[in-house]
């Protein structure tokens, strides 16, 4: 579920329950809803900062060849292949200049 999806279904089940308080006192269900919402948007806040996070080399590289942000305090774009670091998969002898320290996942494109 996308981020903005969510925090727009928690303020639906938030005005919800504000409403029922209004007239009477909540449902048990209605404040249920609600707490399983928010407990899905910590979850999801939660996924995203560790997809966004840099991983320091020592604790692991990645799984799969590909182009990744690297840094040790010089940000660039970097290719993974055969357990190295490299500029560029075009030329193998390409390593990188400096050591790569911490790596991430290139982020996704925005919705166009």
């Amino acid at each position: 579920m996308k981020l903005n999806e969510l925090v727009s279904d928690i303020i639906r089940a938030a005005m919800s329950y504000q409403q029922h308080m209004d007239f009477g006192g909540a449902t048990e269900a209605a404040k249920t809803d609600l707490d399983n919402l928010v407990s899905k948007l910590n979850s999801r806040v939660t996924e995203l900062e560790a997809a966004q996070r840099w991983i320091p080399v020592s604790e692991r590289l990645p799984e799969r060849d590909g182009y990744y942000l690297i840094t040790n305090s010089y940000t660039s774009l970097g290719y993974f292949f055969d357990g190295v670091w490299r500029y560029s998969p075009i030329h193998p002898n390409n390593q990188a200049a400096f050591p790569v320290t911490h790596w991430m996942p290139i982020p996704e494109p925005p919705d166009a």
